[in-house]
C-alpha cells in the first residue's frame, strides 16, 4: 500500500508541473500578444493622429465608433470622442447626410465597397470643399458584418486644377469646333484625330471617313507628295505657315493657306493642330491682277498684233476657261469684223459683215453690252430668224466689246462645246473688266504698228526720190509734176519736199535772152559768145 501511495504522488506531482509550464506558455503567449496588439493599438493611433486623411468608424446604425484627429477637425469637434454615437446628420445638411447614409447601408447590405466617389461637402469652417470617400465594409471574426471604415481625401485644389484643365479643353474644343476656317488635330504622326464641321463643309469628308488616316493620303494632290512631306519635317520644328493647293473629296483642287503648330506635352511632341484658309477669292483676285499686268506688259514686249493676241490668250486662261477663245475688230471702211485671232476646237473663223450677219458678235457690237446666252437660247433665236450661227452650235456662248476711248473697236468671246456652266455672270464681269485693258493693249498696238507703217513708207518714199527711183509725171507744158495723191506741184516744191535739196533761182541765157534782151547783149555780147556758155 505504501508503495502504490508513493507512485501515485508522483504521478500527481508530473501532471502538475505540465499543467504548470502549460499556464506559464499561455501566459507568455498572452503577454506576447498583448504587448503585440499594444503595439498594433499605438501604430493605429499614431496612424490615425497623424495621417492628413479624414478616417472614420462607424456601427451598423451609421454611427461613429471612432474617428480621427483630422475627421475631428472636419466636424468641428475638440476632440474625436465627442463625435462618437453621432451621426452625419449631427455635422452635415440633410442633403448630404441622406446620401452618405444611403451609400453606407448599401455598402453594410452588400457588402461592396464605395470607392473614391467625389462629394462636395460644406465643413465646419463654414466652405464647401470636395472630398474623394473611400469606404469599405469591416467584418468581425466570422465574417459577418459588424460596421465600416471610410477615408476622406481633400481633394478641392485638384478638383479645381482639373476643372481648370477641363474647362481649358472644352474652351478650346469649342473653338475647335467653332472655329470658322477647316481645322483638324492630329497624331504625333500626322494621323487623323478629330476635325471641326468646317473642314466637311469644305473638303466634304465626315469624321468617320478618314478618322485614324494619314493627313497627306486624303488631302493632298499626287504632284504636291514631295511638298507635303517637306512640310511635315518643317512643321517639327515649330509653327508652320504655306500657301498651296489641297484636294476635296471630289477630286477638285483648292487654294489654302495651311497654318500648323506642333503641341509638345512634357517636352515630346505630341499633336499637331492644323487649320485650312479657303484662299479661292483671294488667289482669284491676285490672278487677275496678274492677268491685267501682264496684258499691260505685253505691249511693250510683243513684236506684232498676232503675238499680243497670243500673249492676252495665255493671260487670261489661268482664270477662266479659254479653250475656245476668239478676238474680233471692227473695220468700219470694209464694213467688216475681222478675226485676226482665233483658238476653237471645231471651228476657224472668217470675217463677217459689221451689220447684217445676224451673229453674235454683231448683237453686242450693236447693243454695246454684253452676253451670256445657253444652248437653247441659242436654238429659239436661231428659229425665230433674229440669229444666224457661224460654226458649230455650242452649250453657252460668252461675248463681250472691245471699247477704248468710247469707241467700239471689236469683240472678245469664249464658248464651250461640252460644259453649259462653263460661264456664269460672275465671268461676265470678269471679262468686261479684263476686255478694258484689252481693248487699250489691242488699241496702242495698232497704233504703233501703223505709227511703224507710216514711218517705213515714208523713209521709203524719201529713199526713191533721193535715187530718183521710180517713174514721175510731169507736165510737157507747165513741167508740174504730179505726187502720189494725184495733185500737180512745182518742180522745186515736189524735189524740197522729198529730199534734201535746196534752190537758187537765176534765169538761163535762152530765158534772159527772150525776156531781157538788152541785159543779155551787155552780159553775152555776141551770139557766139552766149552760145559758147550754153555749151
Amino acid at each position: 500500500m505504501k508503495r502504490v501511495f508513493v507512485i501515485g504522488r508522483k504521478m500527481r506531482n508530473k501532471n502538475n508541473m505540465k499543467k504548470q509550464s502549460e499556464m506559464n506558455r499561455n501566459n507568455n503567449q498572452n503577454r506576447n500578444n498583448q504587448t503585440q496588439l499594444a503595439k498594433e493599438s499605438e501604430l493605429l493611433n499614431a496612424i490615425m493622429d497623424n495621417i492628413p486623411d479624414n478616417i472614420y468608424f462607424k456601427d451598423l446604425e451609421s454611427k461613429f465608433t471612432r474617428i480621427n484627429k483630422a475627421q475631428a477637425k472636419a466636424l468641428g469637434v475638440k476632440s474625436p470622442e465627442e463625435a462618437i454615437g453621432k451621426t452625419d446628420f449631427d455635422f452635415f445638411n440633410p442633403e448630404h447626410a441622406s446620401t452618405a447614409h444611403k451609400d453606407e447601408q448599401e455598402i453594410i447590405k452588400t457588402g461592396q465597397p464605395l470607392v473614391n466617389k467625389e462629394e462636395k461637402m460644406k465643413m465646419a469652417d463654414g466652405k464647401y470643399h470636395w472630398v474623394s470617400a473611400t469606404k469599405v465594409p469591416v467584418k468581425d471574426k466570422n465574417g459577418q458584418i459588424v460596421g465600416l471604415v471610410g477615408i476622406s481625401r481633400d481633394i478641392t485644389e485638384r478638383k479645381k486644377a482639373r476643372d481648370a484643365i477641363e474647362e481649358s479643353q472644352q474652351k478650346l474644343k469649342r473653338i475647335f469646333k467653332k472655329n470658322p476656317e477647316p481645322a483638324v488635330y492630329l497624331d504625333k504622326n500626322s494621323h487623323i484625330i478629330d476635325i471641326n464641321p468646317r473642314f466637311t463643309d469644305t473638303f466634304g469628308y465626315t469624321l468617320d471617313e478618314i478618322k485614324g488616316k494619314h493627313i497627306n493620303k486624303v488631302l493632298v494632290p499626287d504632284e504636291n507628295i514631295q511638298e507635303a512631306v517637306m512640310l511635315d519635317e518643317k512643321a517639327k520644328e515649330g509653327y508652320l505657315y504655306f500657301d498651296t493647293y489641297r484636294k476635296r473629296k471630289d477630286g477638285t483642287l483648292i487654294p489654302v493657306s495651311i497654318s500648323a503648330a506642333p503641341i509638345v506635352a512634357s517636352g515630346e511632341l505630341s499633336n499637331y493642330f492644323v487649320m485650312y484658309k479657303d484662299i479661292t477669292k483671294q488667289k482669284y483676285a491676285e490672278d487677275i491682277n496678274l492677268a491685267l499686268y501682264n496684258i499691260s506688259k505685253a505691249v511693250q514686249s510683243t513684236a506684232s498684233l498676232k503675238e499680243l493676241f497670243q500673249s492676252i490668250h495665255r493671260s487670261i486662261s489661268n482664270i477662266i476657261d479659254t479653250t475656245n477663245f476668239r478676238i474680233a475688230l471692227v473695220d468700219k471702211e470694209r464694213n467688216i469684223l475681222t478675226v485676226p485671232y482665233c483658238v476653237d476646237e471645231k471651228d476657224d473663223y472668217k470675217d463677217l459683215q459689221l451689220f447684217g450677219s445676224k451673229s453674235a458678235v454683231e448683237k453686242i457690237v450693236k447693243s454695246g453690252k454684253s452676253l451670256l446666252m445657253k444652248k437653247n437660247e441659242f436654238m429659239k433665236q436661231i428659229s425665230e430668224g433674229t440669229l444666224k450661227l457661224y460654226g458649230s452650235l455650242p452649250e453657252v456662248w460668252l461675248g463681250v466689246i472691245l471699247k477704248a476711248k468710247n469707241e467700239i473697236i471689236g469683240t472678245m468671246s469664249l464658248q464651250s462645246y461640252s460644259n453649259p456652266e462653263a460661264f456664269s455672270e460672275k465671268d461676265v464681269k470678269l471679262m468686261e473688266l479684263i476686255s478694258e485693258q484689252v481693248a487699250l493693249a489691242i488699241q496702242y498696238k495698232r497704233a504703233e504698228e501703223e505709227k511703224e507703217k507710216l514711218i517705213d513708207d515714208l523713209q521709203k518714199a524719201l529713199y526713191d526720190v533721193k535715187r530718183l527711183n521710180g517713174l514721175i509725171p510731169i507736165c510737157a507744158n507747165c513741167k508740174k509734176i504730179r505726187d502720189d495723191k494725184g495733185y500737180w506741184e512745182e518742180v522745186e516744191k515736189y524735189i524740197s519736199e522729198r529730199s534734201d535739196v535746196d534752190f537758187t533761182h537765176g534765169l538761163c541765157p535762152d530765158c534772159m535772152k527772150k525776156l531781157y534782151p538788152d541785159i543779155y547783149e551787155k552780159i553775152y555780147g555776141s551770139k557766139s559768145k552766149a552760145d559758147n556758155i550754153r555749151k
